[in-house]
């Protein structure tokens, strides 16, 4: 139905209105001091648009502005920030930012798909006063940014806003990923600052070292394809990095390969023909999903060749996967921390071994150990059961800090045949002192009563 004016005063929070039309009012609304402010799928046509005062996270979205005055306006504020998603805006001047009046008033204007139709000078005007036909505008004397996703917008008084940036490489911003990615050479980083599909899979050679900050975006592989493959080259008889992956540490980014790999790497299908090739693939946080095949091309996937010194090595301190882990052929991982709700598994000889020191884990696929241990074990090196392991409530193995030799108050029971879990605990603290669990029916279900010791 059609909606009046309604003029709010003091510090309300989260205002949303939602699939009206105003037609011929004064304004769809004028409001102010308001944090929080949702307007979707409105059709306003009349004198005006809408009026926001000093507020704060306002958000147009889908909407339809068919005006003679303004279309938008916001004050100047401490924190003023508006984002216009799709729609359409028609207006003399279709946002306008009024108030600039201070030094420490700030505007931030983001404009998403949306099109514009201005009939005067410009699509966005930011002013110390307001800029109205026939009046002339003054600079603000504050700080603003105005950006635009798809296409550039004429502001008053800079003359035009800048793309979105997508990603950044060092310090150079680029609007477009692929841009960034023609530009991310042999040990520079390349950082996401926003959401990004890739047109296709991305090539990294295993003799140069690419560094990836997710921050806290999503990187999501091209339909059908995995996200990255590393091709071998030959990076001789040391072991090297290849790729490094990182997210923030709070709310972290990460990447999604759907049924696909995140990260592939075979070592015959590269230029290395016979020559030494020792990529290192580390992760050191994010949000990872991918295929969830045990075996085969898992999410994580790496395969060496027939010598010792033809494989990638996984290095991982953090990060929560839902994907599998596999790598054959003389493959090599090292885990330091990290929760994985699916296989980790790999084969390899004694000189491509696997080590355990940290680490959630729901289960282990064919791990190569043998009986002189130079193969696999859980600790901080070979043949050093210096880690402590228990069964948490969700059934997951927890690896890391002292070894456990009593319940303390954590622990309702300890299992005395740990292999039961999983036989590759033979090569573990647990072999020694018992598998504990933080619950004991879980404990009895999984190893038999007989096997189960209690507090």
């Amino acid at each position: 139905g059609a909606v009046a004016v309604k003029s709010y005063t003091g510090g309300d929070k989260n205002l949303t209105i939602k699939g009206c039309t105003a037609t011929g009012l004064h304004s769809l609304l004028q409001v102010k001091n308001i944090e929080g402010i949702t307007i979707e799928g409105v059709n306003v046509t009349g004198g005006r648009g809408a009026s926001f005062g000093v507020s704060s996270n306002i958000v147009v979205k889908n909407s339809t502005f068919k005006v003679e005055s303004y279309g938008l306006r916001i004050d100047g504020s401490a924190d003023a920030t508006i984002a216009i998603e799709g729609g359409k805006i028609e207006a003399y001047i279709p946002v306008s930012v009024r108030k600039m009046s201070a030094d420490d008033y700030n505007a931030k204007v983001t404009l998403d798909g949306t099109e514009v139709v201005k009939g005067g000078l410009y699509d966005v005007a930011i002013c110390s006063n307001e800029y109205e036909e026939g009046v002339d505008a003054v600079q603000p004397k504050g700080t603003y940014k105005v950006t635009g996703t798809d296409r550039t917008y004429s502001v008053f008084p800079t003359g035009e806003s800048t793309l979105k940036t997508v990603a950044m490489v060092g310090s150079t911003e680029y609007t477009t990923f692929d841009e960034a990615l023609a530009n991310w050479a042999n040990n520079s980083t390349l950082t996401l600052l926003d959401n990004v599909t890739l047109s296709d899979v991305i090539i990294i050679k295993s003799t140069e070292h690419h560094i990836l900050n997710l921050g806290t975006y999503t990187l999501t592989a091209a339909e059908g394809k995995n996200a990255f493959e590393i091709t071998a080259c030959g990076t001789g008889a040391a072991e090297r990095f290849a790729i490094t992956i990182n997210a923030d540490a709070t709310n972290p980014g990460g990447i999604d390969a759907g049924n696909k790999a995140i990260v592939y790497y075979d070592y015959s299908k590269g230029t290395a023909a016979g020559a030494d090739d020792r990529p290192i693939i580390k992760i050191n946080g994010g949000v990872f999903k991918g295929s969830t095949a045990a075996w085969g091309t898992a999410g994580i996937y790496f395969k060496g060749g027939t010598k010792a010194r033809q494989a990638a090595t996984l290095d991982i301190s953090g990060g929560e996967f839902y994907c599998s882990i596999n790598g054959q052929s003389k493959s090599k991982i090292i885990i330091t921390g990290g929760l994985f709700h699916y296989s980790v598994g790999s084969q390899g000889d004694s000189t491509a071994h696997r080590l355990i020191s940290g680490g959630t884990f729901k289960t282990f696929g064919f791990m190569t150990a043998d009986s002189n241990n130079t193969k696999f074990w859980f600790g901080t090196s070979m043949n050093n059961s210096n880690v402590g392991l228990y069964i948490n409530d969700d059934n997951y193995l927890v690896v890391g800090g002292p070894v456990i030799t009593d319940f303390g108050t954590e622990f309702e029971a300890k299992a005395t045949n740990a292999t039961k879990w999983s036989s590759l605990l033979q090569y573990s603290s647990a072999a020694t002192y018992g598998l504990y669990y933080t619950n004991a029916e879980m404990a009895i279900s999984k190893h038999g009563e007989a096997n189960v010791v209690l507090p």
